[in-house]
């Protein structure tokens, strides 16, 4: 048989004592990690949101066929002969605010009087969820969060372009500024 260890002169704790000292650390790390984790997924998950009733002022303030963004919001107002449409600025997807109806207003104060949709791809009714996409683009297609508004916005860019197609151009060359490509250097 084998004598135990004596404990050292000095006060010295043995290996043994050691091992249990971080075993017992180790676990307590563990367990209180345990209960930070469980504690999460028993505390529910809310999102305050704003409310999504407001008032928009007075229906003069916005003219008849007329887009209007209102900042404080995140919300464009359409109207229409029809009557008011209020168009979520805010996407359902990231959360990042659209730029679509500023963006288009610029090319069109710029002089582009024809706006393409390029990049949009097919993509099959039975391909899963979000189905095909396409890298470097906007999917204006049914399973794109803003496909519901789509309609009022192609109206409005129909309706602009209607009137600055049946003007006449003031210039006879375009000339190519690659800005971007310079600030990029």
């Amino acid at each position: 048989m084998s004598e135990p260890e004596k404990p050292s002169p000095g006060g010295d704790a043995n290996r043994r004592d050691f091992f249990n000292e971080v075993a017992s650390v180790a676990l307590g790390i563990a367990g209180l990690g345990a209960a930070v984790v469980t504690y999460r997924f028993l505390s529910p998950n809310v999102l305050f949101e704003p409310s999504p009733t407001f008032r928009a002022g007075n229906p003069d303030l916005f003219p008849v066929n007329s887009m209007t963004y209102l900042q404080d919001q995140q919300v464009y107002i359409v109207r229409t002969k029809e009557g008011f449409y209020a168009v979520s600025a805010v996407c359902t997807h990231l959360g990042c605010i659209t730029q679509w109806k500023p963006e288009a207003d610029q090319m069109f104060l710029a002089g582009i009087n024809h706006l393409i949709y390029h990049g949009c791809c097919y993509s099959p009714e039975d391909a899963q969820w979000p189905g095909w996409n396409f890298y470097a683009s906007v999917e204006f297609n049914p399973r794109n969060t803003i496909w519901r508004d789509v309609t009022a916005m192609n109206a409005y860019y129909a309706r602009v372009q209607s009137i600055l197609q049946s003007g006449r151009p003031d210039n006879d060359v375009l000339v190519y500024w690659p800005i971007f490509d310079l600030w990029n250097q």
